[in-house]
């Protein structure tokens, strides 16, 4: 049974995080709202963003899936150990990442430049799906983007990775992706309030600490909760 905790933090860490999609992402929204030829009917050209967006969750949902799968065959290869691996490296990235988003250290950002390489090689399949006058190319578009290097994704990544089964790891992805939605919506009044909303210091950082907070909670959580259970079990002793 998937847990519904799972996913609504899965959701609240790609709303808080949306303040670095914003960098990363926004001028790629703006970028592929050009790309969109004009006249067109009004519902269509709507739904070009949409597709976008639902192109590059179903690539993270995939990449969920294909990590909790390769996380699932390691834990069974080498037993708890592997829990122990996959939790500490999921909350490790995550406190990097709540340090990133807040402006306290951009050390992720060397890793996403490390990865900038398979984004140049992957990037230009883009252009030969321009004019983006389809909406089949949209989806195939967003679904190209969503293999974007990006710390985020890849701290997100990690902890689905210790997730119970694929279909876990790919729906924590899918409320995930869910979660940015708002702040990649680039057009329209709305979005811009947005924008401004989360391009706030005091935004940044409070999205940063949450994303710290979690990150320590996967990190210590089992030990915390393993060490309540011996007190409970003492205290009954008695």
């Amino acid at each position: 049974m998937i847990d519904p905790a799972i996913l609504f933090t899965a959701l609240s860490i790609g709303f808080f995080g949306s303040t670095h999609c914003l960098f990363m992402c926004g001028g790629i929204a703006s970028a592929l709202s050009f790309a969109i030829p004009l006249p067109q009917n009004r519902w269509k050209v709507a739904a070009y963003p949409i597709l976008f967006s639902l192109g590059r969750i179903s690539s993270y949902a995939v990449a969920g899936a294909i990590l909790a799968g390769l996380g699932g065959q390691i834990r069974i290869w080498i037993g708890d150990t592997g829990v122990v691996l996959f939790r500490s490296l999921a909350g490790l990235m995550l406190i990097l990442m709540g340090l990133y988003v807040a402006n306290w250290w951009g050390v992720l950002s060397h890793l996403e430049r490390a990865a900038g390489g398979v984004w140049k090689q992957i990037s230009p399949l883009i252009e030969t799906l321009k004019p983006i006058d389809r909406l089949w190319k949209a989806y195939t578009i967003g679904a190209i983007w969503g293999w974007l290097p990006c710390g985020l994704v890849y701290s997100t990544l990690l902890w689905s990775s210790i997730t119970e089964s694929t279909t876990e790891g790919a729906l924590t992805m899918l409320f995930f992706g869910l979660g940015t939605l708002p702040a990649l919506f680039s057009t329209g009044v709305i979005a811009k309030h947005f924008q401004l909303f989360f391009r706030k210091n005091i935004t940044r950082q409070f999205a940063g600490a949450f994303i710290i907070l979690f990150g320590i909670w996967t990190l210590l959580g089992p030990m915390l909760i393993s060490s309540h259970h011996k007190t409970h079990a003492a205290l009954h002793a008695f």
